[in-house]
C-alpha cells in the first residue's frame, strides 16, 4: 500500500483505493469551500464511524429533597417571581408560609385572651365602685373585709374583687382608664362613696375610748377628730362619729363594757355541776362495776325522776291559781303595754302613740335611736293605738315594712297586735307585752 500525501487538514493515515482518491479530493475541495464544519462531518461520514452523541446545555430537572427545600427557600427569597414559578419547589414555599401564618395567628390568639380576661369586666366596674374599691382598701388593707362590708353597684365574688385589684395595680391600660372615668366624677357622688368607706381598726380603737355613759354630744366628737386628724379619713364628720359609736355601743364594742361569755359545753358553773362532775369521773375510773350496780343505779335515779315528775304534776293547778291571782309586777300603774327591747323598755301610758326616730323637726313617744343605731328608721315609722274594744291595732308609717309575728306589714297597712308577739322594725326587736287588765287601768 502506498501511502498518499494530502493537504493540510486531511488525514494521511487512511488506507484508501485508487478508485476512492478522486472521490475524497473532490468532496474535500467542496468541504474547504463550505467551511471546516461540514468538511469535518462530511469527513466522519465518508469515514463511516459511528455518529457523535448529542448533548444538551441544559440543566436535568429533579426533584428537591426535604434538606434541600429548604436551603433553597432561604435563598429564593431574593429571586424573581418567574424563577419560583419555574421551580418545582414552589408549589412547596407557600405552603411552609401559610403555615407559619398560621402559627403566628395562633400565637397571638393564645396570648389575647389574657388582654380580655383582665378586662372583660370594664362593663360592670364603674368608676364608683373602682373608687369605693381604693377607698376601703386603703382603709383596711383586706380584700376579704372589702368583699363583705362594701355595698358596689352590682354583687361581686371575691375572686373578681382580687382581680379587679390587681388590674388596676398592674395594668396600664385599665388603670389609666379607671383613673380618668374617677376624675370626670361629678363632686357629689365622690362624696357619697367616700362618706361610706370602711371604718379602719385605728378609728375604732378611738372611739371605744369614749364610754357608754358618755352623753355623746357632738362636741365631744369634734374634739375628737380634732386631736387624732391622721388616724380619721378626711371625710369623717362628727354626725358620722357619733352614728359608729352608738353602733359600736350596740353589739358591746366599746371599753366599759363587757360581754358575758358562756361557758363551754362541761365547764363547772356551780357546786352541782362539779358534783356532777366528779360523780362522772367515779364512773369513768371504775371500769370495774359489775352491770347488775349499773344497772340497779340507774334504776333509783329513774324511781327519783318519775317521782319529781308526779309532784310538779300535783303542783301545777296551785302555781296557775297563784299567778292568776298575783298582780304582774311587769306593769306599773296606768301601764296599758311595754315594748321591751335589748337595751330599753317602752312603756305605753296613753291610748295613741307613735314609734320612730326623734329629730329636732320630729317628736314622738318612742324614740327608737335610745335603742341603738336607727338611721334606717323612718322619723314617724308607726302608730299604735288602743281602740274602744280593748284591741291593739299599729299602723306603718314608714318607707320600710314592718314585721309582726314574721307576717309583714307594709306602709299604709294595719295589724291586730297580741301578747308576747315579736314586733320588728329594721334592725332592733322588740316584744310586745300587753295589759291584760286594761279595765282597771281605763
Amino acid at each position: 500500500m502506498e501511502s498518499h500525501s494530502f493537504s493540510p487538514g486531511v488525514p494521511d493515515t487512511y488506507d484508501l483505493s485508487s478508485k476512492k482518491e478522486e472521490t475524497v479530493k473532490k468532496v474535500y475541495s467542496n468541504a474547504m469551500k463550505k467551511g471546516s464544519t461540514t468538511a469535518k462531518l462530511t469527513k466522519t461520514e465518508t469515514v463511516g464511524s459511528a455518529p457523535p452523541i448529542r448533548t444538551s446545555q441544559r440543566q436535568i430537572k429533579r426533584p428537591k429533597m426535604d434538606d434541600e427545600v429548604i436551603d433553597f427557600e432561604s435563598s429564593s427569597r431574593g429571586s424573581t417571581s418567574k424563577k419560583m414559578k419555574a421551580s418545582p419547589s414552589s408549589n412547596i414555599i407557600p405552603k411552609s408560609s401559610t403555615t407559619a401564618s398560621k402559627s403566628g395567628t395562633a400565637s397571638q390568639k393564645k396570648v389575647k385572651p389574657k388582654f380580655v380576661s383582665a378586662a372583660k369586666d370594664l362593663g360592670r366596674w364603674r368608676p364608683p365602685d373602682d373608687l369605693m374599691l381604693i377607698s376601703a382598701v386603703l382603709q383596711t388593707n383586706d380584700l376579704a373585709a372589702v368583699h363583705l362590708g362594701v355595698k358596689f353597684s352590682c354583687r361581686f365574688t371575691l375572686k373578681e374583687i382580687e382581680e379587679r385589684w390587681h388590674a388596676l395595680l398592674y395594668e396600664p391600660q385599665i388603670s389609666k382608664l379607671a383613673i380618668d372615668a374617677i376624675r370626670s366624677l361629678h363632686p357629689g357622688v365622690v362624696t357619697m362613696a367616700l362618706n361610706n368607706a370602711l371604718w379602719s381598726q385605728d378609728e375604732e380603737i378611738c372611739l371605744s375610748k369614749i364610754p357608754s355613759s358618755d352623753p355623746g354630744h357632738l362636741k365631744t366628737f369634734q374634739q375628737l377628730l380634732a386631736d387624732f386628724p391622721a388616724v380619721f379619713h378626711p371625710c369623717r364628720s362628727a354626725t358620722s362619729l357619733h352614728h359608729h359609736w352608738v353602733l359600736m355601743g350596740h353589739y358591746n364594742l366599746l371599753c366599759d363594757q363587757h360581754v358575758d361569755v358562756v361557758p363551754p359545753a362541761g365547764s363547772v358553773v356551780n357546786f352541782s355541776d362539779a358534783e356532777d362532775l366528779l360523780n362522772d369521773m367515779e364512773l369513768v375510773k371504775s371500769q370495774d362495776v359489775k352491770e347488775e350496780a349499773v344497772a340497779q343505779e340507774l334504776m333509783i335515779s329513774d324511781r327519783q325522776a318519775k317521782r319529781e315528775m308526779l309532784q310538779l304534776e300535783k303542783e301545777m293547778p296551785v302555781w296557775s291559781e297563784m299567778l292568776s291571782v298575783a298582780p304582774s309586777p311587769l306593769f306599773d300603774e296606768g301601764v296599758l303595754a311595754i315594748l321591751k327591747g335589748r337595751v330599753v323598755q317602752f312603756m305605753m301610758r296613753a291610748h295613741e302613740v307613735t314609734i320612730g326616730r326623734k329629730s329636732e323637726s320630729k317628736q314622738v313617744t318612742f324614740d327608737l335611736s335610745l335603742e341603738g343605731p336607727a338611721y334606717k328608721i323612718s322619723r314617724h315609722q308607726a302608730t299604735i293605738r288602743l281602740n274602744s274594744d280593748g284591741i291593739f291595732t299599729i299602723k306603718n308609717e314608714g318607707r320600710r315594712p314592718l314585721y309582726i309575728g314574721g307576717q309583714v306589714v307594709v306602709t299604709g297597712e294595719t295589724a291586730h297586735l297580741q301578747d308576747n308577739q315579736v314586733l320588728e322594725v329594721a334592725t332592733f326587736s322588740l316584744l310586745v307585752l300587753l295589759n291584760n287588765d286594761i279595765s282597771n287601768v281605763q
